[in-house]
């Protein structure tokens, strides 16, 4: 056998069998300074030989800073309508009311007369005359104003008396008592103007006191004015006049009889 050996052993197969017990003595060297860089590395049950015990729970650490805040969510849907509710029950019936009576009356609530209405509040009041002013009449101490005019052909009056035309003037609101009529001419002097009355002739600024009517003249043609030659009764050059509580009249004298007699103005009352 070794016969065998002998015959094949040559300088080239020395050399190679010492360099592969070099090499497999080489290798063994570097596996005892093998470097381990990954887990994989290490067989399984090794690895789980090297794994220690886990430690204690650490300490909490500091509440971090709150964070932004999110988004609104949209708006969640309506919800169902609840169930109707049961019907209540009906009311009683009130009691039947009293009829009103009214009868005539006249007292101090309805000084012209009226109507008394009763039912079962108090008594109720509907007075005649005017509806805007207590009793009907004008209040004391009001004023109410208006125009005058005439304007015909004079004609003979009474025995006596010149030839007159007649001009109507009636209040709006009938007044408590009868006033005292007074006439002032345009262009006469102020200090002949009547007590009670004052003023130019316009509804602007005349005035009346308590009690009296002032009636203004303001244009004229053909009245009488002279004394000597024309008798009125009360005196007042051309006018005569009468007044109770619902109004009054001038009568006015005319120079001749069938002529035209033309005058007007304005005229204030106070109660």
């Amino acid at each position: 056998m070794f016969s065998g050996i002998r015959k094949r052993a040559t300088f080239a197969n020395v050399v190679a069998t010492l360099a592969l017990v070099f090499a497999m003595t080489g290798g063994a060297y570097a596996a005892g300074k093998y470097l381990v860089t990954s887990t994989k590395q290490i067989k399984p049950s090794v690895l789980a030989q090297l794994k220690g015990k886990a430690g204690a729970p650490g300490a909490a650490g500091a509440q971090g800073p709150a964070g932004p805040a999110g988004a609104q969510g949209p708006a969640g849907a309506n919800g169902k309508d609840g169930a109707a509710g049961a019907n209540g029950t009906n009311g009683k019936d009130g009691a039947a009311g009293t009829s009103a009576t009214a009868t005539k009356y006249s007292g101090k609530e309805c000084k012209e007369g009226g109507l008394e209405v009763k039912s079962a509040s108090a008594p109720a009041y509907v007075c005649n005359g005017s509806p805007w002013t207590a009793g009907g009449v004008l209040p004391e101490g009001k004023s109410e104003y208006g125009h005058w005019a005439v304007d015909g052909m004079a004609s003979q009056g009474r025995v006596g008396l010149s030839p007159t035309v007649v001009v109507p003037i009636s209040f709006n609101i009938p007044l408590e008592n009868a006033p005292t009529p007074h006439v002032i001419r345009q262009g006469t002097p102020e200090a002949d103007d009547p007590a009670g009355c004052s003023g130019e002739d316009s509804q602007e600024n005349i005035k009346a006191e308590p009690g009296n009517l002032c009636i203004f003249v303001t244009t004229e043609e053909n009245v009488a004015v002279d004394t000597t030659k024309h008798n009125l009764e009360d005196g007042i050059v051309g006018y005569l006049l009468q007044a109770d509580k619902m109004g009054g009249m001038a009568i006015v004298a005319a120079e001749e009889a069938t002529e035209r007699v033309l005058a007007y103005g304005v005229w204030v009352v106070t109660e």
